[in-house]
């Protein structure tokens, strides 16, 4: 950033702190329940339109992303890692 804004390295790491936490202040909104909600339902959408289309090697990549995110595999936990 420094060189391509112009700015100094102190201006620059303290933008990037700013927006560290204007980030970490938007996460700390969500619920993490709500988030794995959100995505089972588009993963399990996305599995059945690509099946729907004929394309199922994107169906079976979403499935396997489902897998992954609820941890249905053997040795698995469920949820985020």
């Amino acid at each position: 950033m420094t060189n391509s804004w112009g700015l100094s390295s102190e201006q620059a790491s303290r933008y990037v702190r700013e927006a560290r936490d204007v980030v970490k202040a938007d996460l700390s909104d969500i619920d993490r329940v709500d988030m794995l909600a959100s995505k089972v339902q588009m993963l399990e959408q996305i599995a059945t339109d690509a099946v729907a289309v004929g394309r199922e090697s994107n169906a079976i990549g979403a499935i396997r992303l489902l897998n992954e995110l609820v941890g249905f595999g053997a040795g698995q936990k469920p949820g985020f890692r």
